[in-house]
């Protein structure tokens, strides 16, 4: 904060000639949008400045949270970045066209964006089948190579490599559920790496490293359990040798009832609070973090009631999103197209913002809009 009020001087002056000091100005601008923040940049320069001020953007980041979602059409879909508590858009970026595409898949990293089809119908235009990578803030957008794809299931994921600052996207596709995957790593060059066989539409990226639950159809692996966890470190380009074993099964959960969890998709995983978290749903939402990942050690930190037994859609299971600073934990209810936090320390909800019309592509978006401010 420091820094940038020294940027914008001891006091600022407002439309009607008053003064107003550099720490009230401060906290005023603060509180806006990044939308209307981004227009009032041009009210003078010493504003710009300020707003522009990398101090400022981080402190901004974190009082308004940011989703980016992918919002079905008729004609065109839309990815867009809405402010989490208001539910109003932010930005709008269109696709690179969808048609062909049953579904589709978003992964987010800083500020960046991965928008890809996750299930295409034989046929498909070859070109319909690349994802992009966006940055938001300035509408810049990368196409990524088609490479190995092939009709059937695929993921994109979007990964940050800490030590290099290098953006890399992970693609694993299978023709079938039961197939093995084939991987592929984007940088400049698709690279083509081993094939194993996991879920990939569950799975999380941390750190420069993507988790994965293995394949609920793998039964006959000796020593696996059906919520083992296994990595791909984007750095290497190589699955770490080690699987990380799960929060049931490391809690001597019976292993035929963690198999019928994985086969009703009761069992997901997330990044909360910087960390690997594994999901268990039922009746109540179950939050274990991985603490110790060479002795695959977990603690559950949440034990989460929903409101009623149908708020737990088997269909649409409610996936949590961000933990906020006072400890309530953010939950997308898909089934209802609402976000709702909840308190763990007196055990209620609240409704935070409609969210309509939103596929299962929802994810929180950690860069900020006041990079580069164009209008959305």
């Amino acid at each position: 904060m420091g820094s940038a009020l020294g940027r914008a001087g001891r006091a600022a002056m407002v439309a009607d000639g008053v003064e107003l000091p550099a720490d009230v100005l401060y906290e005023i601008l603060l509180r806006v949008p990044a939308k209307p923040l981004c227009r009032l940049r041009l009210v003078c320069r010493s504003w710009r400045s300020l707003t522009s001020d990398p101090s400022f953007i981080r402190a901004h980041s974190s009082h308004h949270p940011l989703i980016a979602g992918l919002r079905c059409g008729c004609v065109q879909s839309e990815i867009h970045i809405v402010d989490m508590y208001s539910g109003s858009i932010d930005k709008r970026i269109h696709d690179h066209g969808t048609i062909g595409v049953l579904e589709s898949s978003l992964s987010t990293q800083g500020n960046m964006v991965c928008f890809s089809p996750a299930r295409t119908r034989i046929g498909t235009d070859a070109s319909r089948l690349q994802a992009c990578v966006v940055d938001p803030a300035t509408g810049v957008t990368n196409i990524l190579p088609i490479g190995i794809m092939r009709t059937g299931l695929s993921v994109w994921i979007l990964g940050h490599v800490p030590s290099t600052g290098e953006h890399k996207v992970l693609r694993v596709s299978s023709g079938f559920a039961t197939n093995p995957c084939s991987c592929e790593v984007i940088t400049l060059v698709a690279r083509p790496s081993n094939s194993v066989s996991l879920d990939f539409l569950h799975r999380a990226v941390i750190g420069g490293v993507v988790y994965f639950l293995l394949n609920e159809f793998i039964h006959d692996v000796p020593d696996v359990e059906h919520d083992c966890v296994v990595s791909f470190d984007l750095a290497t380009e190589e699955w770490r040798p080690m699987t990380i074993r799960g929060a049931l099964s490391t809690h001597l959960v019976d292993a035929k009832l963690i198999y019928d969890l994985r086969m009703m998709e009761c069992l997901q995983l997330a990044k909360l609070d910087g960390c690997l978290a594994l999901i268990h749903q039922c009746y109540s939402m179950d939050l274990w973090f991985l603490v110790e990942m060479n002795k695959g050690s977990w603690t559950k930190r949440y034990s989460i009631q929903y409101a009623s037994h149908m708020e737990c859609d088997a269909f649409y299971r409610p996936y949590p999103l961000l933990v906020l600073d006072d400890g309530k934990v953010v939950v997308w209810f898909r089934n209802k197209q609402v976000l709702r936090a909840y308190d763990p320390r007196i055990g209620t909800w609240e409704d935070m913002a409609m969210l309509e019309n939103y596929r299962s592509a929802l994810s929180m978006y950690e860069g900020s809009l006041l990079g580069s401010c164009h209008q959305g």
